[in-house]
This record gives structure tokens, C-alpha cells and sequence, in this order.
């Protein structure tokens, strides 16, 4: 049977400064949307980031993995280019056939400008 969740996985993050959210877990799920909201003036560069390498702790991958920078299909619409504006922005992760393009993925915003970011992300699928 699906269910769903939604969870904030950044939380007003300064974007003057890198960021990166938590890790999203993507076993089992069938579809997912991620929320962007960012106000004041940021500038920096927002992506994705997955990794499929092996966790010894089911919840979030190793604290010392090389995530992969996911290409820009790997969401719809693409990610926003922060211009120095407030960002407001909804897409969702492509799943295809049910099979995510990696176990885990996440958030990367590089730092510029000036502001307060916060993302949302909301998931469905079987066995949540």
C-alpha cells in the first residue's frame, strides 16, 4: 500500500554560505517533488547530488561518500539559477519505472549573495 510523507530537510540556511541538505532516501519510492524557497538575494548554484554507495547505517549514506553530481534531467522543470533574486520553485525527481536514479540523493547550493534558504521535499511510494 503508498503512502506519503513530506519532510523539511533545509532549514532557512544562510546562502551566503554552501549548503547542502540531508540525505533523501529513495528506496521505495514511486515519486517525489522537492520545494525551494530562498528570499533575498541569492546567487549561488543549486544541484542535485545522489549516491547508490553502500551505508552502514540504513537512514543516510557514510559520512565520507563522494556524491555524484545528478545531470540535469534528473529533474523536471530544471533546477532554478539563483540571479540575485528570490526563488520559488517546485520539480520533480524523474522516476522511471518505478527505479530512482540513485538510493539517495540531496541538495547542493554553492554560496553567493545574500539571504535565507529552505527546502521542502514530499515523497510517496510503498512500504514508507
Amino acid at each position: 500500500m503508498a503512502s506519503s510523507r513530506t519532510m523539511k530537510i533545509l532549514s532557512a540556511g544562510d546562502v551566503s554560505t554552501l549548503l547542502v541538505s540531508n540525505w533523501i532516501d529513495l528506496n521505495r519510492v514511486n515519486k517525489c517533488s522537492i520545494e525551494i524557497r530562498e528570499t533575498g538575494t541569492p546567487s549561488g548554484t543549486i544541484s542535485l547530488e545522489g549516491t547508490n554507495q553502500p551505508s552502514s547505517n540504513e537512514g543516510v549514506p557514510d559520512p565520507n561518500v563522494t556524491p555524484v553530481t545528478l545531470a540535469a534531467g534528473a529533474i523536471t522543470p530544471a533546477l532554478p539559477a539563483p540571479g540575485g533574486a528570490a526563488v520559488n520553485y517546485i520539480g520533480g525527481l524523474v522516476i522511471l519505472g518505478g527505479q530512482s536514479q540513485c538510493r539517495w540523493v540531496r541538495l547542493r547550493q554553492t554560496a553567493g549573495g545574500g539571504g535565507a534558504a529552505t527546502v521542502w521535499v514530499h515523497f510517496s511510494g510503498d512500504g514508507l
